[in-house]
């Protein structure tokens, strides 16, 4: 057992606060963080000044992991979008992009049991629940090398169907966001037609 630390690099999104814009690059804080994936509908907007300096400091990478630290704490969300435009505030960045190896172990350690138990030890605050960047960074893990390798080969496919499915649906999402609109307000008709 090892501290999460002493194997990878944890780190947060931003402390500032940058002005938001009508158009630029969405800020991804925790309430954007779903079960389901990540919700650009209600993030707001940086410059691409912001977006680069808080790229400085927390840059998101395919293969990295991203944790919610506030309010619905502990979501998860495993990135595997290969082109990233958005910056992470109030996130916690596990950058398992590092070690690809260790990318599904970590990512189904952070929604374990162990990992609920640990949080219900370490979570801070009576009104807005949050977890520190300092108790994520403790967090024990089990690492055995073996273990992981094994499964890691075990796993594969299973990851590779979900990512597959995960990006798929963000597209479907994206299709849907940008027809519905168009059939609310008449641009487009739905027509059914005998076979």
């Amino acid at each position: 057992e090892v501290l999460s630390n002493e194997v990878l690099d944890i780190r947060d999104g931003t402390h500032d606060s940058p002005k938001y814009l009508d158009e630029g690059y969405p800020l991804i804080t925790s309430k954007n963080l779903k079960v389901e994936g990540l919700d650009f509908g209600n993030a707001n907007l940086i410059s691409k000044e912001d977006y680069e300096n808080v790229n400085k400091r927390s840059k998101v990478d395919t293969g990295d992991i991203l944790f919610s630290m506030i309010g619905s704490i502990g979501v998860i969300y495993k990135v595997d979008e290969k082109s990233i435009g958005f910056a992470i505030k109030n996130v916690a960045l596990y950058k398992t992009s590092q070690k690809e190896e260790y990318q599904n172990y970590i990512y189904m350690y952070l929604k374990s049991y162990d990992m609920q138990r640990y949080m219900g030890n370490v979570t801070s605050g009576s009104i807005q629940k949050f977890i520190g960047l300092g108790a994520l960074r403790n967090m024990p893990i089990f690492l055995d090398e073996k273990t992981i390798s094994n499964y890691e080969k075990t796993t594969l496919h299973i990851f590779s169907k979900l990512t597959l499915i995960k990006l798929e649906n963000q597209k479907l999402t994206e299709l849907r966001d940008w027809l519905l609109p168009m059939l609310m307000n008449g641009q487009v008709t739905v027509t059914t037609e005998a076979i």
